[in-house]
């Protein structure tokens, strides 16, 4: 987050510490919480960033267009 100017608190982090690391679905639990409690809403740019072994790195910008029925 230092790179980007960002705060911790601006994460997902806290929440990933809970669960623990569960592959490639690590960006898609996390969105999926941010969703669900309300901590994303419509118009939202996420920043997915994944890593995996050596030098591996994929990163995307999602657009929450309009929120899911089951978000609270």
């Amino acid at each position: 987050m230092m790179p980007l100017g960002l705060p911790m608190s601006r994460s997902s982090f806290d929440f990933g510490k809970s669960v623990g690391h569960v592959g490639g679905a690590d960006v898609f639990i996390s969105l999926e919480h941010l969703v669900r409690t309300g901590e994303l809403t419509a118009g939202d740019n996420v920043l997915l960033v994944s890593q995996g072994p050596g030098w591996i790195c994929t990163a995307s910008v999602v657009t929450i267009l309009h929120l899911p029925p089951w978000s609270v």
